[in-house]
């Protein structure tokens, strides 16, 4: 058998016993995870099982205990739907016990994808063809590929560029914080040092000396 031995000793027994029904379903382990999902085209209510069923074997696993089954399944499906669906894919058991793709590896995938795409773009002429009773007679301007062309650029310099200006931006925004700190706190001590007079006495006698005495 290829399943992973910590796997073997969580998952519960009914689903590797649908594993091992067949040898057919077993070499699946070996199918990388793109050509399974594939195999198995995958509905909405399978991802949400397979989710599940990842979800409590981290539990299972920080826990040192085995799989609760119906944790699996609840509120996602029946455990014959679980049957019936291995049944119509011999791929399905082992897409189910292939854990899923790290998103953050997934949305870095998209990226890198996107990125070759646009690269893709921007090599494409901006002329276009005149053509005229099947013939080409000159080219003109292809407004639409040079707008989607500076679209793609902007894109690319905000990506390269924009952490950096939201980085000085943070920087002076926490300067002008620490600027007025500094006048509040200056605002405090002349208040604090009049405070101090008042109570020693001082402020009344300057106060005094200030005014005009009759004579």
């Amino acid at each position: 058998m290829n399943t992973p031995e910590l796997l073997q000793n969580l998952v519960p027994e009914p689903l590797l016993n649908l594993l091992n029904e067949t040898e057919k379903r077993k070499r699946m382990l070996s199918v990388d995870a793109v050509t399974l999902s594939t195999l198995v085209s995958p509905t909405d209510q399978d991802r949400y099982l397979r989710l599940q069923f990842w979800d409590e074997h981290e539990r299972a696993k920080k826990a040192s205990v085995q799989m609760d089954l119906m944790n699996v399944l609840q509120g996602v499906c029946s455990w014959e739907y679980v049957v019936e669906r291995s049944q119509m894919r011999d791929a399905y058991m082992a897409w189910l016990l292939t854990p899923p793709i790290n998103k953050s590896i997934m949305r870095r995938a998209n990226l890198e994808k996107g990125i070759e795409k646009m690269a893709l773009l921007l090599d494409m002429p901006e002329q276009r063809p005149i053509v005229e009773d099947g013939r080409v007679i000159g080219y003109e301007a292809d407004y639409e590929m040079i707008k989607t062309k500076l679209k793609i650029v902007d894109m690319l310099e905000k990506r390269e560029y924009g952490d950096y200006e939201k980085n000085i931006n943070t920087k002076s925004m926490d300067m002008n914080k620490a600027f007025d700190q500094m006048k509040d706190s200056a605002k405090l001590e002349s208040l604090d040092e009049e405070i101090e007079m008042l109570q020693s006495g001082k402020l009344l006698t300057e106060i005094e000396t200030k005014i005009p005495r009759k004579k």
